[in-house]
C-alpha cells in the first residue's frame, strides 16, 4: 500500500506542471514572486534580477509579463551600452506585447526604443521605418498620447538626414501635441531641435529664439535644467564659430564649463571640441591638444560621432613620438570602425527580420498604413532567404574579421567627409 501511495505521488509531481494551467498558475508559482522581482530590477537597475524575472514570467505563463520583462531587461541592457542584446529583447517583447493583445501603448514604447539603436548606428531611415510602424499602431488604437514621442523622433531623425523641411514638420507636430498636455521637459527638447535646425540653416536669431525658449521654461529644480543650458550655451557658442566671432564664441563655451560641475555628458566632448578647433584656427595647437585631451573623456563612445573620431585621429598624430599614447588612440580609431561596422551589421539582420514579422503584422491592421510609408518600400524577405543567410554566415564565419575590416577601413573614409559634423553632433547629446 505505501509503494502504491509513493508510486502514486511521483506520479502527480511528474504530470503537475502540465496541469498547473487548469488550476491558474498565479496559486502555484506567485505572481507576487514575479512582481516582487520585477520591482527590484527596476529600482536597482540589475539585469540579472530582470532576467529572474522573465525566468518567473515563463513559469507563470503569461504573455504581458513576459513582454514586461523582456522590455525591462532590454531597457536595462541599452542604458549600460549592451545595444545588440538589447536588441533581440525589445523585439521579444515586441512578439509578446502583441501575443497578449491590448498592449499598443507598450508596442509603440518598444518601436521608439528600437528606433533609437538604430538611430545611434546612424541607421535614420530605418529608424523612422519603425517610427512610421509606431504612427500606425496608435492611429489605429487611439494612443495618442505616444505621439509626441514619434513626432519627435521622426523628425530628429529627418535632421539628421539633412532633410529641414520634414524634420521641423514632425518637431512643430510634436510641440502641438506637448503643449496640449503642458509637458514641459519634452517641449523643452523639442525647442531645442527647432533651434539646431534653423541653425543648420544659418537662421540665428530664430535659432537663439528657440534655444532661449528651451531653457526659460524649465524649471530651477528641474534635473534636466543644467544640462539643457549647456546645450544652449555649446549651439550658440558654434553659432558664434560660423559667424567667424572666435571671441564670443570661447565665452559661450568657457561660460558652459563653469556651470558644468557634476555633469558627465557627451554635450562636454561638444564643448571641448569646439573650443580645441577655435585655437587649432588660431595656430595655438598645444592649446587645442589640451582641449582635445579632456573631450575625449567625456566622449559616450556608443554614439560613433565621427568628431570623436577626428579628436583622436588629432591627437595620434600629434602624439606620435610618445608610444604610450599614440597606441592608446590608434586602438581607439580601430575599436571604432570595428565596432560601428559590428554593429551595422548586427542591426542589418535584425531589421531583415522584423520585416518579415512586420509585414505580416502589418496587413493585418487598418490601411491608414499606406498614408504614413508612402515613400517607404518594405522589402519582404523570405524565411528560406535567412535560413540561407544563417548557412551563408556560418560557412564564413573565419572571413568574418575580414570583412569587418574591410568595412571599418570603408567606414572611416565615409566619415571623414562628413560635411556638416555639428549636425551629429547636436543629435548625439539628443538622443
Amino acid at each position: 500500500m505505501i509503494l502504491q501511495v509513493n508510486k502514486l505521488l511521483i506520479l502527480i509531481v511528474f504530470l503537475l506542471p502540465s496541469y498547473l494551467p487548469l488550476f491558474g498558475s498565479d496559486h502555484f508559482f506567485g505572481s507576487d514572486h514575479f512582481h516582487s522581482l520585477y520591482d527590484s530590477a527596476k529600482n536597482t537597475s540589475s539585469v540579472k534580477i530582470a532576467t529572474l524575472a522573465l525566468e518567473v514570467a515563463f513559469e507563470l505563463r503569461e504573455n504581458a509579463l513576459i513582454a514586461k520583462s523582456y522590455y525591462l531587461t532590454a531597457l536595462l541592457q541599452s542604458s549600460t551600452s549592451m545595444d545588440f542584446k538589447a536588441l533581440n529583447n525589445y523585439f521579444s517583447a515586441l512578439d509578446y506585447y502583441r501575443r497578449a493583445g491590448n498592449k499598443a501603448k507598450w508596442e509603440i514604447n518598444t518601436l521608439i526604443n528600437i528606433s533609437m539603436i538604430y538611430t545611434k548606428a546612424r541607421f535614420y531611415e530605418k529608424a523612422i521605418s519603425f517610427l512610421e510602424d509606431g504612427l500606425v499602431i496608435a492611429d489605429n488604437n487611439n494612443q495618442q498620447d505616444r505621439k509626441g514621442y514619434l513626432y519627435y523622433n521622426l523628425g530628429f531623425n529627418y535632421r539628421m538626414k539633412n532633410n529641414a523641411e520634414q524634420a521641423e514638420y514632425f518637431h512643430k507636430k510634436a510641440l502641438g501635441h506637448f503643449q496640449s498636455v503642458n509637458n514641459i521637459t519634452e517641449l523643452s527638447k523639442v525647442y531645442t531641435e527647432l533651434g539646431l535646425i534653423h541653425l543648420d540653416n544659418n537662421n540665428f536669431e530664430e535659432a537663439k529664439r528657440y534655444y532661449d525658449l528651451s531653457v526659460s521654461i524649465l524649471d530651477d529644480g528641474s534635473p534636466n535644467k543644467k544640462i539643457t543650458i549647456l546645450k544652449k550655451s555649446n549651439s550658440l557658442g558654434y553659432m558664434y564659430m560660423q559667424q567667424g566671432n572666435w571671441n564670443a564664441a570661447k565665452k559661450e563655451f568657457y561660460s558652459a564649463l563653469q556651470q558644468s560641475a557634476g555633469v558627465d555628458a557627451h554635450v562636454l566632448f561638444d564643448i571641448y571640441d569646439n573650443l580645441a578647433s577655435i585655437y587649432k584656427e588660431e595656430g595655438l595647437q598645444d592649446s587645442a591638444v589640451v582641449l582635445l585631451g579632456q573631450s575625449v573623456k567625456y566622449a559616450d563612445k556608443q554614439l560613433f560621432d565621427p568628431d570623436y573620431l577626428a579628436a583622436c585621429e588629432f591627437l595620434y598624430d600629434h602624439y606620435h613620438t610618445d608610444l604610450t599614447k599614440s597606441r592608446s588612440y590608434h586602438e581607439a580609431i580601430s575599436a571604432f570602425a570595428y565596432e560601428l561596422a559590428e554593429r551595422q551589421e548586427e542591426l542589418n539582420h535584425g531589421y531583415e527580420k522584423y520585416q518579415v514579422e512586420a509585414a505580416h503584422f502589418l496587413r493585418e491592421i487598418d490601411v491608414k498604413h499606406q498614408a504614413h510609408v508612402k515613400e517607404r518600400n518594405i522589402h519582404y524577405v523570405s524565411l528560406s532567404g535567412l535560413i540561407v543567410l544563417a548557412v551563408f554566415i556560418v560557412l564564413h564565419h573565419r572571413k568574418k574579421e575580414a570583412r569587418r575590416a574591410k568595412q571599418a577601413k570603408n567606414l572611416l573614409k565615409q566619415l571623414n567627409f562628413v560635411s556638416d559634423p555639428t549636425q551629429l553632433r547636436s543629435a548625439a547629446s539628443q538622443i
